[in-house]
């Protein structure tokens, strides 16, 4: 995203802020992308030293924001008590080595070594001091691909619904006119970029917009030779262009396919929100992908707020839902409010900042409402609904696959790309050929059993024990 993302004039911030300003805050659902890593590209991606310390930057102002006495918003009574024994404190992240790395430094950054368990002392009176300094040991979850709650954060992955549907956006005028009009650019820096990840010049345009910014802009921070070649106004043009194929890629008002990332996450927010209202949980981070935080935003139309949010946000970017009530004890969520907040990656002049939910002009809006109208723009709160809405067949979906309306699926309301209709071809050709075989087979055996009647017989190949009839299943499977 553009750093204009927060520049909000005065009279504005002021008039989105409601009476709701002076309700404590009861807990919050903070979300944060990745810091600097290596690029897509060159594959088996890894968080860089800049990047660690951009997410630690990034959780040293939500500590600031949230843990300090100091603070207007802090949940602590004290700075004593901005350590990790901070009641119901959650800290996950899909288990992958960014994303994991990144819920880490965060919580360094959350909880650094604190003196006031730095030492103890023993029965004999030996003083032990912890490890680094009085390092804090947060529990973090690392989910596994294969856990049913692993959508929650990676709603596009495994799901066929979102590959076949997205395919379609290389068809629409918008891709064919932008394709056309920013070739010139890639022309310009395909020197940069041709070869690498095996890369030839067919495939430098638009339609690798994001992989070509994202390795250009890694070279623009960590190779002299790419700095040196590349402006920073050639960049950010590269920028805009990635900005708009992504987030075609994860949102369509009018196809909710597009937007499973952010209706999967949606049902986070909500868990994290409902553990807040409920069972008192004060503070929990869950790291995740640019992807995923477009949808989201979209969807909660955050783009009515302001048109950065169509945008990439900026690495180490951090958002959080407050829960907010008129009292620390309040426990009727009726009169309970959320409120959103974005900061736009970690420069100094970058703030945690409020904008309005829904399309609408306060920054508070009842939780209850919230609740309602998350759930109407389809949050998927289960892994059933998540099953069920990408017809996938991952492992934790095996006992949906019954669930599937299979002629949704397979093209009557979802039309089939040609790359699907190419797989449902094979499939059917795999049945065709499986029926013939099938019959010959058939015939075949009853030849034999009227010749072994006659005493001529002999077995052969097709009642051989090696014979194997493929199933159509199986061809599929390897497909997918």
């Amino acid at each position: 995203m553009k750093t204009s993302l927060v520049l909000i004039s005065a009279a504005t911030a002021l008039g989105m802020v409601s009476a709701a300003d002076t309700d404590v805050i009861l807990g919050v659902a903070l979300f944060g992308r990745h810091g600097d890593r290596t690029p897509k590209i060159l594959g088996n991606t890894e968080l860089t030293a800049l990047g660690k310390n951009q997410v630690y930057s990034a959780a040293s102002y939500i500590r600031n924001y949230y843990l300090s006495n100091t603070s207007s918003s802090s949940l602590t009574s004290s700075d004593s008590d901005a350590t990790i024994s901070i009641s119901n404190l959650e800290i996950q992240a899909p288990d992958t080595s960014v994303l994991t790395q990144t819920a880490f430094a965060f919580a360094q950054g959350l909880f650094p070594p604190s003196e006031s368990i730095q030492t103890e002392t023993l029965a004999n009176g030996t003083k032990v001091s912890t490890p680094l300094d009085g390092y804090q040991y947060p529990n973090l979850e690392g989910i596994p691909s294969d856990a049913p709650e692993a959508y929650v954060n990676e709603g596009t992955s495994q799901c066929p619904r979102y590959d076949l549907e997205t395919e379609y956006y290389a068809m629409n005028d918008e891709y064919t006119r932008t394709l056309s009009a920013s070739q010139s650019l890639y022309d310009e820096i395909a020197p940069l970029v041709q070869g690498v990840g095996g890369w030839n010049s067919s495939a430098i345009n638009f339609g690798n917009a994001y992989k070509i910014f994202d390795y250009l802009n890694y070279g623009f921070v960590h190779n002299e030779t790419i700095a040196g070649q590349l402006s920073q106004e050639t960049l950010a043009r590269l920028r805009v262009l990635a900005d708009q194929h992504e987030f075609a890629l994860n949102y369509n008002a009018t196809d909710e396919a597009y937007n499973i990332g952010g209706r999967s996450l949606m049902s986070e927010v909500l868990d994290n929100l409902n553990a807040s209202a409920v069972a008192g949980q004060r503070i929990s981070y869950a790291a995740g992908s640019y992807a995923n935080f477009m949808s989201l935003f979209a969807l909660l139309n955050l783009t009515a707020a302001s048109g950065d949010f169509y945008g990439l946000p900026g690495y180490a970017s951090t958002f959080s839902f407050e829960l907010r009530g008129p009292t620390m004890t309040t426990t009727d969520t009726a009169s309970m409010s959320v409120r959103f907040l974005f900061r736009n990656g970690t420069a100094a002049e970058e703030e945690l900042t409020a904008f309005p939910l829904f399309g609408g002009s306060e920054v508070d809006v009842s939780y209850e409402t919230f609740v309602k109208e998350v759930k109407a723009r389809g949050a998927l709160m289960t892994t059933r609904a998540w099953c069920n809405a990408c017809a996938s067949h991952a492992s934790v979906c095996t006992a949906f696959l019954l669930d599937y309306d299979t002629n949704a699926y397979m093209g009557r309301e979802y039309p089939v790309s040609p790359l699907g209709a190419g797989f449902i071809g094979a499939g059917v050709m795999a049945a065709v050929m499986t029926l013939l075989a099938f019959l010959l087979f058939s015939v075949v055996k009853r030849l034999r059993a009227r010749v072994d009647k006659l005493g001529g017989g002999r077995r052969g190949s097709f009642g051989s024990d090696e014979t194997r009839v493929t199933r159509v299943g199986e061809v599929a499977e390897e497909k997918v």
